[in-house]
């Protein structure tokens, strides 16, 4: 016994549907931001001390002593932030989308009279 009229019934598979991957790799990619942030900091802050170094070493006013500041894991030239908020809109409409077409049930384009009724 199958049931005919079942909104479930004619929908393609999940993994058919480009939003799924597009979310399947949004939330990946969150997840691989934020686990590998804090050794992103801490090395992007290297690079910015060398290359505030290599300024100060080739500016002509070196003569009066290293800068005051230089970057620090929580204060980069570089940062993550704006791709993670990227990302997390992306992640948002993606699933949005997803939602909207693979979830809902889909609404009946012909009349309410069952087929063998005039």
């Amino acid at each position: 016994m199958t049931i005919q009229n079942s909104p479930l019934s004619d929908q393609k598979p999940l993994a058919d549907s480009p939003w799924f991957w597009i979310y399947l790799f949004a939330t990946f990619g969150l997840v691989a931001l934020f686990w590998m942030g804090p050794k992103y900091a801490e090395r992007q802050a290297q690079l910015d001390r060398q290359f505030q170094g290599r300024q100060f070493a080739a500016s002509p006013e070196s003569t009066d002593g290293p800068p005051t500041t230089y970057s620090r894991p929580s204060d980069k030239l570089l940062d993550l932030r704006w791709l993670g908020y990227a990302l997390a809109i992306v992640l948002a409409v993606a699933w949005g989308r997803l939602c909207w077409q693979h979830f809902r049930a889909p609404r009946n384009s012909g009349s309410t009279l069952p087929e063998n009724q005039p």
